[in-house]
């Protein structure tokens, strides 16, 4: 497969990262902005992603189509492109890059495969590629991963792991567990331990901890991330349920993500680090809004 022109929905932080760095070696990178707001019209223009203006211009234009999106708006896109497809090129490859559970890649590959149309499985480990930082790691599962992978021609880092859909999503869903699940267990534990007053202490007994310096430098991001980490953590919560494993836990965590969407925190932004909250900051306004609930 000879991608030239590569879809992207959406062209938010991370989407509009692959997308720019794409139209930066070569290829043409087009998306679908109805609806959108100013944001992402501007983001899109800086990294010269091309709006078509609808679904089926991604369908007929595209050799192959980027899914990036927050988890919980993953299989609605898929049934999206589903009924705007009237005939979809030969070649044409939908590639779902969400953080979803492998039982809802499983059935966005079932939905796409209804009409025709591959969908390759992908997880994206690693942050978006900004501010000089590498191509985040991508793994891939399903069928057509290895024309996915004809990108690493372009730069980017596709691991072709092999297996049906849902098993690069198993890896991703898994590593998320651990390095954003030691997160939301710092700032729940700290959010608990300032209701109780013993906050200051709590962080002396933990000094040393390098779990809790990892999470408090990714607690900067927080704020921005929380609604999308809010359906990650269903996501996770569902995969250990489906694998008889309780899912409470990622359920606790789905809903420190909500409350602090409700905050102060819902209100920052990626592109405005000027707002970010601090991990202090962050448990201050967790605190203050768990004691309203």
């Amino acid at each position: 497969m000879n991608a030239k022109t590569i879809a992207i929905m959406a062209p938010g932080h991370m989407g509009h990262a692959i997308g720019g760095h794409l139209v930066s070696q070569g290829l043409r990178v087009i998306t679908n902005l109805e609806g959108r707001g100013a944001d992402t019209f501007a983001r899109a223009a800086r990294a010269g992603i091309i709006d078509v203006g609808s679904d089926a211009a991604l369908i007929h234009e595209a050799d192959m189509l980027l899914s990036v999106l927050p988890p919980g708006n993953a299989v609605e896109f898929a049934r999206r492109i589903a009924a705007a497809v009237e005939s979809a090129p030969a070649e044409f490859l939908f590639v779902d890059c969400n953080a979803i559970a492998p039982g809802t890649a499983a059935a966005i590959a079932g939905i796409l495969s209804g009409v025709g149309i591959d969908c390759v499985d992908a997880a994206i480990r690693g942050g978006a590629a900004v501010d000089g930082k590498p191509q985040p790691r991508i793994y891939a599962s399903g069928p057509g991963a290895d024309r996915f992978a004809t990108l690493n021609a372009f730069g980017l880092d596709i691991h072709d792991i092999g297996g049906a859909p849902g098993r690069a999503s198993g890896l991703k869903i898994c590593a998320a567990a651990v390095s954003k699940g030691v997160v939301l267990l710092a700032l729940q534990a700290f959010t608990c331990a300032r209701t109780l007053g013993v906050q200051e202490l709590l962080g002396e007994e933990l000094d040393n901890n390098p779990a809790l310096a990892s999470a408090r430098r990714r607690a900067a991001n927080f704020g921005p991330d929380a609604y999308r980490w809010a359906t990650e953590m269903d996501e996770i919560a569902a995969t250990m349920e489906a694998a008889g494993l309780s899912p409470g836990t990622f359920e606790g965590f789905a809903a420190l993500c909500r409350l602090a969407e409700g905050t102060a925190l819902g209100q920052q932004t990626k592109e405005d680090k000027t707002a970010r909250s601090d991990f202090d900051g962050v448990v201050k306004l967790l605190a203050e809004a768990a004691s309203r609930s």
